[in-house]
């Protein structure tokens, strides 16, 4: 009985002693898609002097470089 409460006990203050030196309270930036971020582009529509060959969804430059860009700060 002694045994498996020592055994309990170490375990846990193993896994509280990784917890902390893995630092889980680190600051993440996130970058939500808004509506000016995504929009719709028609087939055979005119992009940067290229017609597009396919309707579809897409994310604008400017979110692709902040993404792209993205660091965690510690």
């Amino acid at each position: 009985m002694f045994s498996q409460v020592l055994r309990q006990t170490t375990l846990t203050l193993s896994l509280l002693a990784l917890i902390s030196s893995t630092g889980c309270a680190r600051k993440v930036i996130l970058h939500p898609i808004t509506d000016q971020d995504i929009f719709r582009i028609k087939q055979e529509a005119i992009v940067n002097n290229q017609a597009v060959q396919k309707d579809g969804w897409f994310i604008s430059d400017m979110y692709l470089k902040e993404v792209v860009q993205a660091r965690v700060e510690q």
